[in-house]
């Protein structure tokens, strides 16, 4: 908001359910549908994935885009899991410390991430809370033939939306950036 502000552009963000987007948004039509760091596709099934889809060509302008930015590379994720089964980081955030480990399950190609919080207290920490999350990864043609089913022609990949280089080696990025059009 501050950034387009700044840039005296007008935008109007919505925060809603992804999976009932057009009714979230009522009779609205919008010149972007952004879906950022693999926020909304796979964490359900890929007939949910297709529902989404559709809904999002039913609120999109004629020239409109769906844009699918910083979506998590599955051939990434398959090279990095192969050299290390699990993956793990933290965060120290004061008096408390997240620790997020990772798995990568081939066959269905699932992104499982377990989330622990741990209150730190002298030198002793204690478990709060803890969060999985479990995603479905596409392949890049996976997801370009899914969103040609459900009406969006694809128009572009980026590896970086910095400098707009194309996505051109899937093994050296962890995300790509997908463009799509209205068929």
């Amino acid at each position: 908001m501050v950034v387009a502000k700044r840039e005296g552009v007008q935008v109007k963000f919505l925060v809603g359910d992804a999976r009932k987007i057009d009714k979230v948004v009522g009779n609205e039509c919008f010149d972007v549908i952004l879906y950022y760091w693999s926020s909304v596709l796979g964490y359900y099934d890929e007939d949910v994935d297709y529902e989404i889809l559709v809904r999002c060509g039913k609120i999109v302008k004629d020239r409109g885009r769906l844009m699918i930015l910083q979506h998590i590379n599955r051939d990434y994720l398959a090279l990095a899991f192969s050299i290390r089964r699990v993956l793990e980081d933290s965060q120290d955030l004061g008096d408390y410390i997240i620790v997020e480990t990772s798995r990568f399950d081939l066959l269905p190609s699932r992104f499982i991430s377990t989330w622990s919080l741990y209150k730190k207290e002298r030198n002793i920490l204690t478990l709060i809370d803890r969060l999985e999350t479990l995603q479905r990864v596409y392949l890049l043609h996976e997801l370009v033939k899914i969103a040609n089913k459900t009406g969006w022609m694809f128009e572009k990949v980026y590896a970086s939306l910095r400098t707009l280089e194309e996505f051109t080696k899937p093994t050296h990025h962890m995300t790509y950036n997908l463009v799509f059009k209205p068929s």
